[in-house]
């Protein structure tokens, strides 16, 4: 049974666990970074080709490629010393940014969307890597709050980052942007080189770490199963709230980026939907709530309820109950004010399932299997980044209003919360018949 005891407090934190300290500090660099070469390689594309398919390819190689070797990555993250492979994909990434820089000087699309894959797969293994270190760096007790702050990192990078992004990009060019971007990479690796060895306990113990492990271990363990498959379903209901633009225009007008895209409903809501408020100024507005209400959840929330494994839980039904009815809202949306409303609703619930469904498997799962288990969590929600994205476009492009899709999208989520609330009663089920049996 667990036991009652108050949180520990994010300033405390950072005192106790200096270690977690310089992961976060290199991760809040990492994503300030990737913000940078986001919005200059769209427009890099954008000045070299005006097509919206050229555009399209940029998310395709940003998620497809990670989720085609989700079997590879998993393996070696429970297989080598995981700080050695946070540099490694690191220094990837500084050297295919600097080719990205020579690129920016040429109309040279093929070696700009193969070195976009590169970064894209370094990240992804870098990611998966860096969710499998925090239980090597901190104890279950307290693994919720590192949770809590990765994901409130992401947002404060959402809302802070892509600004200064496009705003270094409209004033100082693709160029700089890129070497900003290079300096934010080289930065986050020094404080890598700060941590300490990181093996895997499974190496140590000379355990076996092929993929189908994994696949077998999942087997035995349906609950765990249904975990990793939290984020996924989550991405499916709100894909089109947080996806970058499949396909669209980057044009530059009053030395402003401005985001002119068909599918994502951040951009459309920002710069179709109401003729009376639209441009950039009202697009960043959107991305700046959806950013605030993510860190209110990722953040604030904890804070609120704790870090109670049985909290935590009904606490994801509570993420996917709120996310149903932030899309209900949007798709009844009158006014630009009530679109920004229903945003920041739905990203406190999204955040919410995806820090507290972080801590569930951090603290439920298997070390042996981490690498694993979240490389192919990752590569399950890029996957449904494009697979929904693109059927959001198809859906729109047959005729289907923003209201019809973002009401599927509600459906997805009222059925992922009901999903896993029965889930939940079964494991809890199981748990008390354990109890009973073995006293």
């Amino acid at each position: 049974m667990e036991t009652t005891k108050k949180s520990i407090g994010y300033i405390q934190f950072f005192k106790v666990y200096p270690d977690f300290k310089y992961l976060w500090k290199a991760d809040l660099l990492s994503l300030m970074g990737d913000w940078f070469k986001t919005i200059a390689v769209y427009t890099l594309i954008h000045k070299t080709t005006s097509s919206s398919v050229a555009i399209a390819l940029v998310l395709f190689f940003q998620t497809l490629p990670t989720c085609l070797i989700t079997p590879i990555i998993g393996p070696i993250i429970d297989r080598v010393d995981r700080r050695k492979l946070l540099l490694i994909a690191n220094a990837c990434r500084i050297v295919c940014v600097g080719i990205i820089i020579v690129v920016s000087y040429y109309d040279n699309l093929i070696l700009l969307y193969i070195m976009t894959g590169a970064i894209s797969l370094a990240t992804g293994i870098q990611m998966s890597t860096k969710t499998a270190v925090i239980p090597m760096l901190i104890p279950k007790k307290d693994i919720a709050v590192a949770d809590a702050l990765s994901a409130g990192t992401w947002s404060i990078m959402l809302a802070v980052g892509a600004s200064l992004g496009g705003l270094v990009v409209a004033s100082m060019g693709v160029a700089a942007a890129l070497i900003i971007n290079l300096g934010l990479y080289i930065v986050s690796s020094i404080f890598l080189m700060k941590l300490p060895p990181l093996i895997p306990r499974v190496v140590l113990n000379k355990a076996e770490t092929k993929f189908i492990e994994c696949v077998r271990y999942l087997k035995t363990r349906s609950y765990i199963f249904f975990s990793m498959l939290i984020k996924p379903v989550a991405m499916a209901a709100n894909v089109t709230v947080v996806l970058i633009p499949i396909y669209g225009e980057l044009v530059v007008v009053d030395a402003h980026i401005v985001h002119l895209v068909k599918v994502v409903l951040i951009p459309i809501d920002g710069t179709h939907v109401f003729e009376d408020v639209s441009g950039a100024y009202y697009t960043g507005l959107l991305f700046g709530t959806r950013g605030l209400g993510s860190m209110v959840g990722s953040l604030g929330m904890r804070m609120l309820v704790g870090d109670r494994l049985i909290v935590l839980r009904y606490m994801v039904c509570c993420g996917f109950l709120g996310m149903c009815l932030g899309l209900i809202w949007l798709s009844f949306a009158q006014s630009f004010t009530q679109v920004m409303g229903s945003y920041f609703f739905i990203a406190i619930f999204s955040s919410i399932i995806w820090v507290f469904s972080s801590s569930l498997l951090h603290r439920e799962a298997d070390r042996d299997y981490h690498g694993r288990i979240f490389a192919t969590e990752f590569g399950l929600v890029t996957l449904l980044i494009a697979l929904g994205g693109l059927m959001a476009g198809y859906c729109l492009d047959l005729g289907s209003t923003l209201a019809q899709v973002v009401t599927v999208c509600s459906c997805i989520a009222f059925l992922g919360g009901c999903g896993w609330f029965v889930v939940m009663i079964r494991e809890l089920r199981r748990y008390k018949g354990r109890r009973i049996r073995f006293g």
